[in-house]
C-alpha cells in the first residue's frame, strides 16, 4: 500500500479510472479510502498534550451505494488492529481476543466478531483506534442509517455502547454534503430528554444487562455520572476541513473532531482526532460483504437477541473456524437456544443477592451531582 499519495498522481488515477461523470457511488463502483488517523489527549486545564495517550493507525475504507469495509491497523502494533464491514443487511465487527474480551471466558479463538442487524456501530468491546471515527467519516449517511431532521440519538461507539450506560442520552445534530453521501459537520450533545427512567435504561435495546451484581453497580455509577451532566454541554465537535473533488465525486480529504472531557473542563479540548486521506482509487467490482473468517472466530450475533418479562437472551454465541462462513439470521440450533432461554434461562435481575440500594444510590447522585449544580448556580447568578 502507498500512503501520502496526492496531487496530481492520485488526480490522473482518478481522472483514468473515473471519466464518466456520476453524482452517486454505483453498486458496480467502489471508492477505495487510504488514509491515517490519528489522536491525542490533552490536559483540559492547561492544554498540554499527555505524551501518553495517543495514537497512530492506518485505515482502509471500501465503499459501494449500500455497503462498506473499515479496517484499521495500529502504526505501532500491527497486531493490534479492527475491521466494520457492513453487507447491506448486517455490521459485522473483529477484534484481536483480549484477556477482558470475553467477560473473562476461556476460549481458543484467537478473534472476537459480532453481528448487528443494521450498519450502526455498535463493538463488542472497548474500541481505542478509531473505527468510530472513521466510520462516520465515510459511513454515516441517512441511506444507511435512520436519521429525521438531521438529528439522531446514536451511542457513542468508542465507548463500549453494549455496556456502558455514559454513551446513550446524547443528540447528534448533523449535516451533510450536497448530495447526502457524506457528514460535513456534526456536533454531539447533551440532551436530557433523551434519558430514560434507570430500570430502562438498563433495557435499552443496544445494551448487555449486567450479569453480576459488582457490573449492575458499575452501571448504576456510569449511568449516575451520565445523568448529572446538563443539557447542553458539547461532548464532541466533527467537522470536515478538506473535500477531495473529482467529477462530481466528493470525498472528505480531512477532517477533525474536539472532544472534551466535561461541562467542568470545557474551555480547552481534551482530545483530538485528525483523519487524513491520503490515497483514494476508484475501481469496479465487487460489495464488500461479509468479512472472511482466516482465524478461529468467537462470534457474539445480535439478531438472536430477544427478550420477555422476565429473561432476556442477550445474543447467539458460537464460533467460526478458518473459512467457515458466517451463520444466517434463521439458524434453527440458535433460536432453539434463544427460546429456550426464555423459558428456562436465568432471570435478568437476579444476582442471587439483595441488590435494592434505594439509599446509596440516591445520596451518590446527590454527591455527583453537586459540582454540576454550582456551576449551573454560578452560571445563572452571572445573568
Amino acid at each position: 500500500m502507498k500512503i501520502r499519495l496526492k496531487g496530481f498522481i492520485r488526480q490522473s488515477i482518478l481522472i483514468a479510472i473515473f471519466s464518466v461523470s456520476t453524482h452517486a457511488i454505483h453498486s458496480e463502483q467502489l471508492v477505495n479510502i487510504y488514509g491515517l488517523i490519528d489522536w491525542a489527549e490533552y490536559n483540559p486545564r492547561t492544554g498540554v498534550p499527555y505524551t501518553n495517550q495517543q495514537c497512530h493507525s492506518t485505515f482502509v475504507v471500501t465503499l459501494s451505494e449500500t455497503s462498506f469495509k473499515i479496517c484499521l491497523t495500529n502504526l505501532s502494533n500491527d497486531a493490534d488492529w479492527s475491521l466494520f464491514a457492513f453487507d447491506g443487511t448486517n455490521g459485522y465487527t473483529l477484534n484481536p481476543m483480549n484477556e477482558n474480551a470475553v467477560d473473562g471466558k476461556t476460549n481458543s479463538a484467537s478473534v472476537l466478531g459480532s453481528v448487528e442487524p443494521s450498519a450502526r456501530y455498535l463493538p463488542p468491546v472497548y474500541e481505542n483506534l478509531g473505527v468510530s471515527s472513521v466510520w462516520m467519516a465515510y459511513a454515516l449517511n441517512p441511506q444507511l442509517v435512520a436519521i429525521n431532521n438531521d438529528s439522531v440519538e446514536l451511542p457513542l461507539a468508542g465507548g463500549s455502547p453494549r455496556t456502558n450506560p455514559k454513551v446513550y442520552g446524547y443528540r447528534w445534530d448533523l449535516k451533510f454534503s450536497a448530495n447526502q453521501r457524506f457528514v460535513s459537520q456534526c456536533k454531539i450533545v447533551r440532551d436530557q430528554k433523551l434519558d430514560l427512567d434507570n430500570k430502562n435504561e438498563l433495557l435499552r435495546p443496544e445494551m448487555n444487562y449486567p450479569d453480576t451484581l459488582a457490573d449492575y453497580d458499575q452501571v448504576l455509577v456510569n449511568l449516575s455520572f451520565r445523568k448529572s451532566i446538563p443539557s447542553g454541554f458539547l461532548l464532541s465537535d466533527y467537522k470536515v476541513v478538506q473535500w477531495y473533488r473529482t467529477n462530481d465525486l466528493v470525498i472528505p480529504d480531512q477532517a477533525q473532531f474536539t472532544d472534551y472531557l466535561s461541562p467542568l473542563y470545557c474551555a480547552r479540548p481534551y482530545r483530538i482526532v485528525l483523519i487524513n486521506a491520503t490515497n483514494i482509487v476508484l475501481n469496479s467490482g465487487e460489495d464488500p460483504g461479509q468479512p472472511e473468517i482466516s482465524v478461529p472466530t468467537l462470534v457474539e450475533d445480535y439478531r438472536y437477541k430477544k427478550s420477555n418479562k422476565t429473561r432476556i437472551f442477550k445474543y447467539a454465541q458460537y464460533t467460526l473456524n478458518t473459512g467457515d462462513s458466517w451463520k444466517s439470521g434463521n439458524d434453527p440450533q440458535l433460536l432453539a437456544e434463544a427460546d429456550h432461554w426464555l423459558k428456562h434461562g436465568r432471570r435478568y435481575d437476579d444476582f442471587g443477592q439483595n441488590r435494592k440500594r434505594f439509599f446509596v444510590w440516591s445520596l451518590f447522585a446527590l454527591l455527583i451531582s453537586i459540582p454540576f449544580l454550582a456551576m449551573a448556580f454560578k452560571n445563572k447568578a452571572k445573568k
